[in-house]
């Protein structure tokens, strides 16, 4: 009996080490904060397609959209294509709403492979929903909205869209920017469309991006960003690693708190097995 009772403390010590040590899966990603400064760049490993993306936060303001205001981060964005020696490329402002993340609004500027030059005026009616934070494995969302293009000497088109979202999963996702803990994310167009987002929590924002069709598949890899922390200061860590002047953080480390703990439970067995010989 008494050793049956000191073999149930051993289980229960180690099963109390394993649920300190392992990380908890499946939290939930909490909207991100963006500083002006903000910048992400993007290439596509596509050896038939040079191509590349450069995302920057430039603003914070508040704009009049559809008779609604809102808050918004001012994203500017410049991509670039080179496809058998012709060039294309595309300038654009987005306008990102601070409280959700939505769409609002794309101003933008296309110099295209044949040198013609299309400005063009993009509003959401509501705002396009992207993202729906708090992320978290299983997540899904509809993002129903009016899209009204409104093109330089031709006139204003609009569309009705409908895209589902599911958070399909957690995956590690090897970039030239780094390795990073991502959520996949779906994105359905419809008729068989889809594309693919990994979002990383560290970076703000996408690591990898896939889509198009068979016959002409695509993605966009980050190559390098630059984030503020939450003091304020640009690093590469998405303010992961921000800690107080002299904070040693223990839990950070789980290998190191593996090797201080087990042999403390380990002497603490020996002891109790050690009093219980003794009382025989």
């Amino acid at each position: 009996m008494r050793r049956s009772f000191v073999l149930v403390l051993a289980i229960i010590c180690v099963f109390s080490l394993l649920t300190i040590w392992t990380p908890i899966s499946n939290a939930e990603v909490q909207k991100p904060e963006w500083k002006v400064g903000d910048k992400w760049y993007y290439e596509t490993p596509d050896p038939g397609i040079n191509a590349n993306l450069t995302v920057k936060v430039i603003d914070i303001t508040t704009i009049n959209v559809n008779e609604t205001d809102y808050d918004v981060y001012v994203v500017n964005s410049t991509f670039l294509m080179s496809m058998s020696g012709d060039n294309s490329t595309e300038y654009w402002d987005k306008y990102i709403s601070t409280d959700n993340f939505a769409t609002v609004k794309e101003n933008i500027f296309r110099i295209g492979f044949a040198r013609e030059i299309i400005r063009r005026v993009v509003t959401y009616k509501p705002p396009r929903m992207d993202y729906d934070f708090p992320l978290s494995v299983g997540k899904a969302w509809k993002s129903i909205y009016t899209e009204y293009v409104d093109v330089e000497g031709q006139g204003v088109f609009s569309f009705s869209t409908i895209h589902n979202y599911t958070v399909l999963g957690e995956e590690k996702i090897t970039t030239l920017a780094g390795t990073f803990e991502c959520y996949k994310i779906e994105r359905d167009h419809g008729s068989g469309i889809k594309n693919y987002l990994w979002y990383s929590k560290d970076v703000k924002n996408i690591v990898n991006t896939t889509g198009g069709t068979e016959e002409m598949p695509w993605n966009m890899e980050l190559v390098s960003y630059n984030i503020s922390s939450e003091d304020g200061d640009g690093d590469n860590d998405g303010g992961k690693n921000d800690k107080k002047d002299g904070e040693f953080d223990l839990f950070a480390m789980p290998y190191l708190l593996i090797l201080i703990l087990v042999p403390i439970i380990i002497v603490i067995i020996i002891i109790l097995w050690i009093v219980i010989r003794r009382r025989k």
